[in-house]
């Protein structure tokens, strides 16, 4: 029930419906929702829900939503970032599963300034800007050309890192597609920004879980990632509704075995099918074990807030979940 929820930043309730980020509300939205009483998780649970997300029309949305678990100092008010930041980047003591349909900076990608290399390289631009790829961490970045050699701060994650020489860059890229097929590169047709972009980011369509345990925020960055999969089989931001089932349940390593050891181990497993295609929630996208014990070793009774997140960046599309349903596990 609606009533049920405490509703942060640009959240709010529509008929039957939790918009995270209602889509009349546009650009730059950060949105969250919890139930207003913890809930128990050292005992395990399972949860339920549909989401939709919907872009505007013959446009790229961005970025994504989460479902949430967390004991931040904030409660029900706890609230993080927009963009690629999912509305959870920076809770303490958080737990995330995170569903990225597309960052915010991997947008449409813009032709090189006038006199640069690249006559025509089948890309379809808008201002002058690259997508840059950070070396080991395989983060993208959407840099200005005008920044072309200059040392520059992500807005979004805050990583620092040095823009390549663009002009460089896409005169070579020119020379080598030209020198493998001349004949398909004279006569290919221009790739949209948005399929280009796509291409360009390792995020698109992807689960990941996501936590700092207690040392540290928790963040959509690579080093609070704990599993990561990219969905081939549906497009999470297509318009129509997808079913996510999330079980938590006690490892059989530690009811086998018991003791110090096997204390706090859980297997966590999340199911991501259309909402028609029962099918699809036969095989786990991610299905691993997690300590919870190692990950959260202050938890007061066990429990943390649930609910859910989502942003917009440079780019929007809106997050909605219709329904939602929360069982925890038995006591042991």
């Amino acid at each position: 029930a609606a009533g049920g929820l405490r509703l942060c930043g640009d959240a709010e309730v529509a008929g039957e419906t939790l918009e995270l980020t209602p889509l009349r509300k546009a650009v730059g939205l950060c949105g969250a929702a919890w139930w207003r009483d913890k809930v128990r998780i050292v005992d395990g649970f399972e949860t339920e829900f549909v989401f939709t997300c919907t872009r505007p029309a013959d446009a790229l949305g961005a970025d994504g939503l989460a479902f949430v678990l967390h004991a931040d100092p904030r409660g029900a008010s706890a609230l993080g970032g927009a963009g690629l930041q999912l509305g959870f980047a920076g809770l303490a003591n958080c737990l995330a599963v995170m569903f990225v349909t597309n960052p915010s900076y991997a947008g449409p990608v813009p032709r090189a300034a006038a006199g640069a290399a690249d006559e025509d390289d089948g890309l379809e631009d808008e201002t002058p800007a690259e997508l840059c790829v950070l070396e080991g961490a395989r983060d993208v970045f959407r840099v200005p050309l005008a920044w072309s050699g200059r040392e520059c701060v992500d807005p979004y994650m805050g990583a620092r890192f040095k823009a390549p020489s663009f002009a460089a860059r896409r005169a070579q890229r020119l020379r080598a597609r030209r020198a493998a097929n001349p004949e398909l590169h004279a006569n290919a047709a221009a790739t949209t920004s948005a399929s280009y972009a796509r291409k360009r980011s390792s995020l698109h369509n992807t689960v990941s879980l996501q936590s700092g345990g207690a040392a540290k925020p928790n963040s959509p960055r690579a080093d609070c990632t704990i599993a990561r999969t990219t969905l081939t089989y549906t497009q999470l931001d297509d318009g129509a509704p997808k079913r996510v089932r999330i079980i938590l349940e006690r490892s059989r390593f530690e009811r086998s075995t018991g003791g110090a050891r096997a204390e706090g181990m859980m297997r966590l497993m999340v199911y991501v099918s259309d909402l028609n295609d029962s099918n699809q929630l036969h095989t786990a996208v991610i299905n691993m074990e997690i300590n919870l014990a190692e990950l959260f070793p202050h938890l007061k009774d066990g429990s943390m807030f649930a609910g859910f997140t989502a942003s917009t960046g440079r780019l929007f599309e809106s997050h909605a979940i219709s329904r939602w349903t929360y069982h925890e596990g038995r006591p042991h």
